[in-house]
């Protein structure tokens, strides 16, 4: 369906979001705008892609609910505090081993459950900010007014208890609550027409950061393992 133009108050020329409604009060002028009949019967062609946004709504709250800081704390407090110990505990063992040995199986290893815990933390954050600032609804540039369709501009109809909101004109989804309004470039702005495709691709995002820290940790066992393995044959 084609985006249609948005319709400007006749008094003062604000432009006003488009309802389901034949009429409406202009909120800056108290001027009524009508709405054309045409627009209404394109408004109730929208039903079904509104109806989709509000099913993706539950989705997008478990996956875009982030994680606490305390991840992050906790993880960068053990990268700090478990090498040294483990080393320390390394070489109070008896019979006494070799430092390279105490290195490869004690002070390596216990950088990974720190690291794993902090970059888990950080990684999915900023996975999360960025898709959030990819679907976020511009905001006006005139104080009290709503905020505005992230691709077409028209003014979003936004009640305070929704998540996101329906361009009714153009059909693109928007988030409008605790939105990263900074940084958000216009082409970004349309990666993507619905709420549903963003949970889409925010969980192949989640997926891949996941896996890269399982492949980090695979990495750095092997490190440890190829260390200790050169240790044994320089014995």
């Amino acid at each position: 369906m084609n985006a249609l133009e948005p319709i400007h108050c006749q008094r003062c020329g604000a432009a006003v979001p488009l309802i389901d409604a034949p009429e409406q009060t202009c909120r800056y002028c108290e001027h009524a705008v009508e709405t054309p009949p045409e627009y209404l019967d394109a408004v109730h062609a929208r039903r079904d892609i509104v109806a989709a946004r509000k099913a993706a709504e539950p989705k997008w709250r478990r996956l875009a609910a982030g994680s606490s800081p305390w991840w992050m704390i906790a993880g960068g407090a053990l990268m700090t505090l478990a090498p040294p110990t483990a080393t320390a505990v390394g070489f109070s063992l008896e019979p006494a081993q070799s430092t390279a040995l105490i290195f490869a199986l004690m002070t390596l290893p216990s950088l990974f459950p720190g690291s794993l815990v902090f970059v888990w933390g950080a990684t999915s954050d900023l996975t999360r900010d960025g898709v959030r600032a990819m679907v976020a609804a511009r905001p006006s540039d005139k104080e009290g007014a709503p905020p505005e369709c992230r691709v077409c501009g028209a003014p979003l109809e936004v009640s305070n208890a929704e998540l996101s909101c329906t361009c009714l004109y153009c059909g693109t989804d928007s988030l409008v609550t605790d939105i990263p309004v900074t940084a958000i470039s216009a082409e970004r702005r349309q990666a993507f027409g619905s709420l549903e495709q963003a949970t889409r691709v925010l969980r192949l995002r989640l997926w891949v950061v996941h896996l890269a820290l399982v492949l980090f940790a695979v990495f750095l066992g092997g490190l440890a393992v190829a260390l200790y393995a050169a240790h044994r044959h320089l014995q």
